[in-house]
Order: structure tokens, then C-alpha cells, then sequence
């Protein structure tokens, strides 16, 4: 295991970074220190040596995060002005393409921002997601404010030390700030966490030499190879805090259960005493019990004797328990659905889940859903369009593609959520009855079933069906043909003994 990356030099980049990481760790199930710094913070100290450790069975934000990143689910439908044979984009649309892209999502849901680094190796294009907390410092392009000019990314690399593999972390720096002398280094990290330069031991030409020239070019300019999606289109490069109230949310959460799980184990039975009495014949072992408690340890078969300290009898008798289960897991479940909202989902849409629903304790429900991804489909189609176009750029550069190069060229088109059963049973009921209450015609209705056709095309496929099913009608009202059987009866050609 690596060290924790190299700090960003600037304050800003460096609090940025620290957050970014902690969301990650919410993703990748990591979030035990986050937990117990909450879990020591919620609670004094006397309270806390009752506890269990704190709980991370519950993780609200990742539930939110994984539910909602719905908009790579089903591969989109890419499309180029002027290119007519879909084969001539498959060198920028390899395989991992889309598989990468669901990575890429959850990411921009969980941290706002995530990186898709573009790259070729082996004459082909390829694609790597860079987490934000990866990336130590931006800064924007003047022209395209959203987008990076000067970038460094921390990256662990392999060196050989005394014969022996060693990972450690770099960083590359990429500056296109200045067309006309973009720069790029590679530094390493000494034991006194300063920067050397280590560009000629890293960065190797075809032929195995230290390579001095920038790496890619495109169109007589130079590329940088990366591309910053959003969660929300605007002229920023991040906004790392928004949404910070489900991410801490989910540590209180975490509390929460953590308190409940102790409420179930020491609080959900009665709590027994006896007064006046003394237990006779038993001693309570030393250094089990703290001081002033008496505590004796029974089992079904054990016939408890008292002996009266007084000449009259004591009392037995036991407290009500000190907590509901259901109440209280019912309280937090209601305080992570009204997380929901910093997720960017309204209390509508979502509900209570159960084992017949799915694994989650909240479920999203599909038109929540739905809505989500129409507010996420501009920031993913921009993100998309300018990674096709780099990818373009260095396809024709280095791999003699004639791919266009413009962001505007390029046309994704993503997969809708489908409906479920009762949903599609709804709306066909919905349409049925404004049909029969003259509210609508039959190509609205066939339009309101397939989005996107024009009236036009629903009049064409309502004739056809149209023709298709008189065709049908007129097939089964014509008498079938006899058999071959019937045929010879009616000419009396059959054989003895033989009945039609």
C-alpha cells in the first residue's frame, strides 16, 4: 500500500483534496477512521466505553450515489456530422468505453467532479477515470473556464531500486497555458517531501531514450489530455463542498446506528433489582463488576435463594426497557430519507425499501430517477462531447483517422429509464381514458407512448398498423382451404375402410 498522495501546494487545493478523499472513501467502503472521529465526537467519553464500534452497515450516501448514477446503465448512441459508417468511430469508442463511463458517473455524483484522462497506447485510443482528490491543481482555460490549461496529477509509478520493483508517487504536470511552449515534467518526491525531477527516468520515446517534446499535439496545437466533467454545467472547475450535508449526514447516520445497535444489545430487555435482599450463598467474582454494582450471572436451571436483611420482606422488581427497536430504527431510518434532498431528489421520490423491493433501506423511486437524470444529461452530454473531440484529435493525429474535431459534431444519445410493469400498466390506462373522453387523438396517444416521433411518423405507423390488421381480418373471414384428406372424401378416392 501506498502512502497518502503528495499534498496540493495550495491551501485551497489541499482542503479540496481532503474532502474530495473523504467522499471516495464513503465509494470504495474505507470510511472506518471518518466513522469513529464522528463516533468520538458524538459522544462523551463515559458514554463511549459502552458502545460497540462505530457502524458502517449503513451508508446512506453511497445508496444515493449508486442509485442515481443511472445515466451510463444502457451504452448511449453516439453519432458524428459527416461520418455515415458507424465502424470509422470505433477507434475513439473502444470497448471500455461506457464500462468506464459508470465509474466516471458515480464519481462526478459522489465528489461533483471526476477526470477522464485520454491516452494512446499501443496505437489505440484508451481511457482512464482520475478521481478529483488525484488532482493536486488546476488551473482554467481562458477560454473554456470549465475546462483545464495547467493541470498536475498525482500518479503511482514503479522504479527499479537495487534490482528491486518499487511503487511510489509522482506527479505530472501538464501546462498548455502558452500554445507555442507547452510544457510537461514528471516529478518524484525525495525522503524530505520536496520535488525532483524525474522526466527523463519516466518519460521514454519509442526507442527507449528520455524524450524532451510534449507529449500530444493535435492540428498543429498542443492537446491536453484531459477532460473535467461536471455534475452541473457552469463556468467553475469545482465545487467540492456541495451536497456536504449527506456526506455528513451519513457519519451521523453511522452514530446513530451505532447508539441503536447498543440500545438493542443493553437497553431493550428490562432492567431487573431486588431491595432488602441479599443473594445467599453467592459471591460475585472479583474484578467483574465495577464498584458498588453486585452483579450474579444465572441460567435457566438456577434456583435463585434471598435471605431478608430486614424483619420483614424486601422487593423484587424491574424497570420497563430503555428503548423501542422499531421506534428507534424507524427515527433514523426517517432522518436518512430526509437526506434525500441534498442528493438532489425531492421527499416524493423516494420510499421506505423491503426485501421485496430491493436491498436498499431507501429506494429512488424510478420517476425521481427520471427527473435526476434529465437535470444530469447536459454536464454528461458536454463532458462527453469534448472527450470524443480530444479522442478525435489524437486518432487523427496519430492514428490517420479523418474524424471531426469539434465537440458540436458529435451527438450522444442516452438510453431512457424503462418503466416498470405498473408503470406502463398507468399510463396505458391514462391514455385509454382520455381516448375515450375525446381529450386526445390516436397520434397523440401513439406519440405519448414513443417520445420523440413527430406526428408525422405516428400517422405513418398508425396507417400501417391499420392496414396490417384489415389484412389480417380479411385472411381469417375467408373459409380455409380443405385438407388433403377432405379433398379425396369429396372424390371418393379413399381407400377401404378409411373415413373422412
Amino acid at each position: 500500500m501506498l502512502p497518502t498522495p503528495p499534498p496540493p501546494q495550495n491551501d485551497d487545493d489541499r482542503r479540496r483534496c481532503q474532502h474530495s478523499a473523504f467522499r471516495r472513501r464513503l465509494i470504495d467502503g474505507e470510511w472506518r477512521v471518518d466513522a469513529d472521529t464522528r463516533h468520538r465526537a458524538f459522544f462523551n467519553e463515559a458514554t463511549s466505553d459502552f458502545l460497540p464500534a462505530a457502524e458502517l452497515s449503513r451508508n446512506p450516501a453511497l445508496s444515493y450515489w449508486t442509485q442515481t448514477s443511472v445515466g451510463y446503465d444502457e451504452p448511449p448512441i453516439v453519432s458524428a456530422e459527416g461520418v455515415t459508417d458507424a465502424a470509422a468511430l470505433e477507434p475513439i469508442l473502444p470497448p471500455e468505453t461506457w464500462p468506464l463511463a459508470q465509474q466516471r458517473h458515480l464519481y462526478v455524483r459522489a465528489v461533483n467532479e471526476a477526470l477522464v484522462r485520454i491516452d494512446i497506447l499501443s496505437r489505440k485510443i484508451c481511457y482512464r477515470v482520475v478521481p478529483a482528490d488525484l488532482v493536486l491543481t488546476v488551473v482554467a482555460d481562458a477560454q473554456n473556464p470549465s475546462q483545464p490549461a495547467y493541470l498536475e496529477e498525482a500518479r503511482p509509478r514503479r522504479r527499479i531500486v537495487d534490482g528491486v520493483p518499487v511503487q511510489e508517487w509522482t506527479i505530472e504536470v501538464w501546462d498548455v497555458r502558452d500554445p507555442a511552449h507547452p510544457t510537461f515534467r514528471i516529478w518524484g518526491i525525495d525522503r524530505n517531501g520536496e520535488r525532483i525531477d524525474a522526466t527523463t527516468y519516466y518519460w521514454l520515446d519509442e526507442a527507449g531514450a528520455p524524450s524532451a517534446e510534449y507529449p500530444y499535439s493535435a492540428t498543429s496545437r498542443p492537446l491536453m489530455p484531459y477532460c473535467l466533467y461536471h455534475q452541473v454545467v457552469g463556468h467553475h472547475l469545482w465545487q467540492p463542498y456541495r451536497g456536504r450535508e449527506l456526506v455528513e449526514g451519513t457519519l451521523t447516520a453511522a452514530a446513530l446506528w451505532t447508539m441503536w445497535l447498543m440500545g438493542v444489545r443493553d437497553g431493550a430487555h428490562p432492567q431487573r433489582y431486588i431491595a432488602d435482599y441479599d443473594v445467599a450463598g453467592i459471591q460475585a467474582e472479583k474484578g467483574t463488576v465495577r464498584p458498588g454494582q453486585s452483579v450474579v450471572q444465572l441460567n435457566p436451571q438456577t434456583i435463585l435463594q434471598l435471605a431478608s436483611r430486614k424483619d420483614r420482606p424486601g422487593a423484587v422488581g424491574q424497570w420497563t426497557p430503555t428503548i423501542d427497536p422499531k421506534t428507534s430504527a424507524e427515527a433514523i431510518e426517517s432522518f436518512e430519507a430526509g437526506l434525500a434532498q441534498y442528493a438532489g431528489l425531492s421527499p416524493a421520490d423516494v420510499q421506505r425499501g423491503s426485501a421485496g423491493q430491493s436491498g436498499y433501506a431507501i429506494v429512488v423511486k424510478r420517476d425521481g430517477l427520471r427527473a435526476m437524470q434529465r437535470r444530469m444529461q447536459p454536464a454528461m452530454l458536454l463532458g462527453d462531447q469534448l472527450m470524443l473531440s480530444k479522442a478525435a484529435m489524437l486518432a487523427n493525429a496519430y492514428l490517420g483517422a479523418a474524424l471531426p474535431e469539434e465537440p458540436a459534431a458529435y451527438n450522444v444519445r442516452y438510453a431512457p429509464i424503462s418503466e416498470s410493469a405498473e408503470e406502463r400498466k398507468a399510463d396505458l390506462e391514462a391514455i385509454a381514458a382520455e381516448l375515450a373522453a375525446g381529450l386526445i387523438d390516436e397520434p397523440e396517444a401513439y406519440q405519448r407512448r414513443n417520445p420523440g416521433a413527430t406526428r408525422e411518423q405516428a400517422l405513418d405507423k398508425l396507417i400501417a398498423i391499420a392496414l396490417t390488421q384489415r389484412t389480417l381480418a380479411s385472411a381469417r373471414a375467408q373459409p380455409a382451404p380443405p385438407t388433403a384428406t377432405a379433398a379425396a372424401a369429396s372424390a371418393g378416392d379413399l381407400p377401404s375402410g378409411v373415413t373422412p
